[in-house]
Parts: C-alpha cells; structure tokens; sequence
C-alpha cells in the first residue's frame, strides 16, 4: 500500500503545558518558549509540543526529534499510534506532552515527522542555568 502524500503544516510551537476546556474543547498553550536553561546536562525537562497539520490523506506515524545544527538526532519521541487524518480540506491540532533530553547547552531544532518524512522543524536554545538567551 503507497504511503499518503506528505501534510503541510501550519504552526510547529513549543511550550511549558497545553491545557484544553473540556466543554469547547479549545486548546491553551501556556508560556511559548524558544530556549531553557538547566542547572546541569544532561537535563530532562517536561515540554509541550503544539502541531497544526492540513492536506492529510491517512494515518502517519509521528515522530519529535531533537537534532543538533548538524542534524544529529539525540533525542526522540512520539505516539505509538498513527495520527488519522482523513479528511485533506480540514485542519488537524495535534499536542505532544513530552519529557525532552537536552544533552548538552548549544542550539537545536525540534523536528516533526509523518511516516518519516521531515514536516517542519523549529530552532531552541539549551543554556546552562544563570546565562541569558542570545
């Protein structure tokens, strides 16, 4: 069976939590970041991942990485479950709560992928704890 066309998204944010209002079902992304700082590294820290996808033509298998500048993969995550999207016309909102590994402080980008094909990335910053974000 031929795999479905790659989806195009939309937004790709990272933030401290998602929250959603069980009656509207609307989502809350809390405190949208672009970097964090850790007292130590390796460091493991509790992030959301906010992904809104269109043009889906079935199930994919999702994936989070995070990749250093030189497209390293060291550290990755995901559903176990393909994603169904069915409907190609309509906007699909997937949230992530994920326990991200930094390894080291230095620049990354957060990665998503459908059936491993790279939808669209998203650069962050991992800084030792009392140093500003460039």
């Amino acid at each position: 069976m031929p795999r479905p066309p790659k989806p195009v998204c939309k937004a790709l944010l990272v933030c401290r939590q998602i929250s959603e209002d069980p009656i509207a079902g609307d989502q809350f992304l809390l405190g949208l970041i672009r970097w964090i700082s850790a007292p130590a590294f390796p460091a493991r820290l509790p992030l959301a991942i906010f992904s809104r996808w269109t043009c889906g033509h079935g199930d994919y298998q999702v994936e989070v990485q995070l990749q250093t500048t030189d497209g390293e993969v060291v550290w990755r995550d995901g559903p176990p479950e393909p994603w169904k999207m069915s409907d190609p016309l309509r906007m699909f909102d997937l949230s992530l709560r994920l326990a991200v590994v930094f390894p080291s402080p230095g620049n990354f980008d957060f990665v998503i992928l459908a059936n491993g094909e790279e939808v669209d990335r998203h650069p962050f910053q991992a800084m030792m704890a009392g140093r500003p974000a460039s």
